[in-house]
């Protein structure tokens, strides 16, 4: 009887000894799992291996639609721009937002970044050396455009390069030259396919005619972004190579230029001006903390110092949005 009575209080005394050493295990190897899929990736999405709590309001941003909505019309009837359009998304999840998202312009310097994903794309299929290919730039290859937003770094001339090089000098330093020396490649590595035009359709992206012609939107540049971050596109490795790259870009007058300096932005821009016409454009991947969120915003007028004004306080605008809703 006494030997019954004492299994029956051990048992009883064990019970929450072995919860409490199970919560412990858990809380241990469940930290330790999270800490690994972090310390991996810092650019992708981190609900491919670990998952995400919500730390903001995801209710319609309808409020914040109508504030930029109003600031962009107050912007035009003072004159300062002629066309704006907006595309947001929270990238956790969350809600989305367009303003005039479906308006076409000249997408000029933003095609950087798929014919980059080419390359990326011929890596894991069929030419997997490419990206450490050295290219020889001998000069006289020019794209006939000039940049209003020079590039603080080009190639030299009687230069070799390996393509990632170039890659990077073209996303990063928006850099015309760089991107010419990658498109002649891809025509001598296409052969008879011409390996952009199956990017863009891959992309879902019209395909460019003239360097004249409207042919992009908001909603279907973003869309590259959204690709990019939740590695669909290009594997996860290749996916992050590209945004860490993206996340040094130079221009820092349009996305950047409106959240805190501590906050890393993944962005391309593109500018292109005919006549009296100017269009400039900035769409990228804010990385709010815990909760990234994609903005892509266009623009045409007649100077580019308020057409990047006008970005920055949208941008602007956006972040403290997001900001205020942290739960």
């Amino acid at each position: 009887l006494i030997l019954k009575v004492m299994k029956k209080y051990i048992l009883i005394i064990s019970l929450p000894v072995i919860f409490i050493v199970g919560v412990a295990v858990g809380i241990f190897f469940g930290s330790k799992s999270a800490d690994l899929c972090e310390n991996k990736f810092i650019y992708i999405n981190p609900v491919l291996g670990c998952g995400f709590r919500q730390v903001i309001d995801k209710s319609n941003p309808i409020a914040l639609k109508e504030k930029l909505r109003t600031f962009i019309e107050s912007e035009k009837t003072d004159g300062k721009v002629d066309a704006v359009s907006v595309y947001f998304r929270d990238l956790q999840a969350g809600p989305t937002l367009g303003i005039n998202e479906n308006e076409l312009y000249i997408s000029a310097s933003l095609l950087k970044l798929p014919i980059a994903l080419t390359f990326f794309k011929l890596a894991e299929e069929d030419t997997p050396d490419i990206l450490q290919r050295r290219l020889h730039f001998e000069g006289g290859i020019k794209s006939g455009l000039e940049q209003v937003f020079k590039p603080s770094q080009t190639i030299k001339q009687e230069s070799s390069y390996s393509v990632e090089e170039l890659i990077f000098n073209s996303l990063v330093y928006s850099d015309n030259t760089s991107n010419e020396v990658l498109k002649t490649a891809l025509k001598s590595v296409g052969k008879d396919t011409d390996l952009v035009l199956q990017t863009y359709r891959e992309l879902g992206l019209i395909t460019p005619t003239s360097i004249k012609e409207s042919d992009i939107s908001t909603r279907s540049y973003a869309s590259i972004f959204r690709l990019l971050y939740n590695a669909s596109y290009i594997s996860a490795d290749h996916s992050e190579k590209v945004l860490s790259m993206l996340v040094q870009s130079q221009f820092d007058q349009g996305l950047a230029a409106g959240v805190p300096k501590d906050i890393k932005v993944a962005n391309k821009f593109g500018e292109r001006f005919i006549g009296d016409q100017k269009q400039l454009h900035d769409c990228g991947i804010i990385y709010f903390p815990q909760n990234p969120y994609l903005l892509c915003v266009m623009t045409r007028g007649k100077d580019f110092k308020a057409l990047a004004d006008i970005i920055m306080q949208i941008s602007e605008m956006v972040y403290k949005e997001v900001e205020s809703r942290k739960i």
